[in-house]
């Protein structure tokens, strides 16, 4: 076993999907496959589950759990009933629960209706190659990549997800997540990202979603940093994907979450995409503005970057106005976080002022809202403003 749900391990009611092959395996935490090989820390067991529609009667929990768990067929138990489609249930040797809807096996609890079980996904296995996922053949050497990405555009499905939003997109990330640990991977990653410089939008936006989850797989992110390098103002273009109908990727996002992992090799022509798409002037909304005020991303950012941000925050708030408020933010959470940072804030506020750019009275009501006098950083800023 090399691979498991972890903490996006689900339980899952009658009408959500739990897959009956052990290789597949949950990565979302909402939405997802339900997890097929639970294990108790308690009593040992792996975690058996009924059919859609079973509950116990009553709600009561059996007297003799093992002897329920022994049983292979629950139907024939007086207690239990199956006659709600919605519902499943789970059992192992010591405990039991009714699923409705869907709930993460690992919560905070925080809910009244937060399962509290001692079960944890066990694992899953690998797949052997050969193998047939729908109408596609997979194998270790001879699978024309190129061929099965298109088929998978033009509506091939390797394994239905149950799910209304499913389609192209939904079905290269699950193959992707599918094969993962196989060398082929990389493989059709790079079948993938050769269709970023198509002329069809849709294709555009399904090729982006797949990037955005796996821009760590081998030429990915060269890939789409050149296409960046080419033509930097369609970075910030968001593209359709029709069966995600409130969801527009674009190549920014993936330059984002790229910076999160940024490698040696690769780290500078990164950074410099990023830092010359935020100088870009913003246009249809302002996905730069979006992310600065995101604080998801606050860790994609070093501080080469807040300093970057202090020096040329005037810029950047005149290609979006209105982003000083986000960059100034950003660099305060950067001292709280590490207080030899503050010169960041002196930076960045201090230009600011300079540049006439943000009526003092305006700054002064954003410093009162974030600073006091003991703060070292506001003595700079108090400075500028007096002059």
């Amino acid at each position: 076993m090399h691979r498991s749900c972890g903490e996006a391990a689900l339980l899952v009611g009658g009408k959500r999907r739990l897959p009956a092959d052990p290789v597949e395996y949950n990565r979302e935490f909402t939405n997802g496959a339900g997890c097929n090989n639970l294990r108790c820390g308690a009593c040992g067991a792996t975690v058996r589950s009924g059919a859609p529609g079973m509950r116990l009667v009553g709600g009561r929990q059996p007297k003799d759990l093992p002897a329920m768990y022994a049983t292979t067929d629950w139907t024939t138990l007086r207690y239990l009933k199956a006659d709600h489609p919605a519902w499943r249930l789970y059992a192992c040797k010591c405990i039991c629960w009714e699923e409705g809807s869907e709930h993460l096996v690992i919560n905070d609890g925080d809910s009244p209706g937060d399962p509290r079980m001692p079960w944890v996904c066990d694992g899953h296995a690998m797949p052997e190659l050969p193998l047939t996922l729908g109408e596609l053949a997979i194998s270790e050497l001879g699978t024309d990549w190129a061929d099965v990405v298109q088929r998978v555009l033009g509506g091939t499905c390797p394994r239905r997800l149950e799910r209304a939003d499913e389609g192209p997109s939904r079905w290269l990330v699950w193959l992707r997540y599918y094969l993962d640990g196989l060398s082929i991977t990389a493989n059709l990653s790079r079948a993938v990202v050769k269709r970023i410089d198509e002329g069809d939008d849709q294709v555009v936006g399904t090729v982006l979603t797949y990037l955005r989850a796996f821009a760590a797989d081998p030429g990915i992110l060269e890939a789409a940093l050149t296409h960046a390098e080419s033509n930097l103002e369609a970075v910030l273009v968001g593209h359709k994907v029709p069966e995600l109908t409130y969801y527009r990727p674009s190549l920014w996002d993936v330059m984002i979450l790229a910076m999160r992992r940024r490698t040696d090799e690769l780290r500078g022509r990164l950074v410099d995409v990023v830092r010359e798409v935020m100088l870009l002037p913003a246009k249809d909304g302002d996905p730069v503005k979006d992310t600065l005020a995101d604080w998801a991303y606050t860790g994609v950012y070093r501080e080469d970057d807040f300093q970057w941000m202090a020096e040329h925050i005037v810029a950047l708030d005149t290609a979006g106005p209105g982003r000083w408020v986000h960059i100034m933010e950003l660099l305060l959470h950067a001292q709280r976080e590490d207080d030899e940072l503050g010169y960041l804030v002196a930076i960045g506020g201090v230009t600011l002022i300079q540049s006439g750019r943000v009526p003092p009275t305006e700054f002064r009501t954003w410093m009162a809202r974030h600073g006091d006098s003991q703060n070292a950083w506001t003595w700079p800023l108090e400075a500028a403003l007096s002059e």
